[in-house]
């Protein structure tokens, strides 16, 4: 399993950070400057995109339910998309049929982001299940959990709007 740590978002532009802050010799923490960020796409674009990846966790009527929808968290407005791929099988150099790379990454809340949090799992065991969706978008809901709760993040003000799958 590999676990990306949350990062904050702040003001719209984030730059990732690796060393945060270096310990001298003396043990004195001294924090190292954020990196300036950088906007990569517009204001509109962000807001189009997050607004579509509610739909990767809602749960709503007919034919409009989400593949992550175990990364939704009660009170929040959350967007995530989810991802499998099929991994190499060294002994035939061809892609397995039982061994994948299962991903989500989320925004906590969607409607107001202030952590973004990516998981990989590296060939998780389903005990014959399918893998879409059934283990790291749970795993995401668990940690956006303990942030809320961290952090204080006050509860959305609305619930997540429906976003339409199927052209009526």
């Amino acid at each position: 399993m590999a676990f990306s740590p949350p990062q904050p978002v702040m003001s719209g532009v984030s730059a990732p950070r690796i060393v945060s802050a270096t310990v001298n010799p003396d043990g004195t923490r001294v924090p190292e400057p954020r990196p300036r960020g950088e906007r990569v796409v517009s204001e509109e674009t962000a807001k189009t995109v997050r607004d579509m990846f509610r739909a990767v966790v809602q749960e709503a009527p007919g034919q409009n339910n989400g593949t992550g929808r175990a990364a939704a968290l009660t009170g929040y407005q959350i967007s995530g998309k989810t991802g499998t791929a099929q991994q190499i099988d060294p002994a035939t150099g061809s892609y397995s049929k039982s061994k994948y790379w299962v991903t989500f990454a989320g925004i906590l809340p969607a409607d107001d982001p202030r952590f973004v949090v990516g998981i990989m799992l590296d060939e998780p065991n389903y005990s014959g299940g399918a893998p879409e969706g059934h283990s790291a978008a749970p795993l995401f809901h668990d940690i956006a959990s303990y942030l809320a709760q961290r952090y204080n993040i006050p509860l959305s003000k609305e619930a997540s709007p429906v976003v339409p799958l199927i052209a009526p």
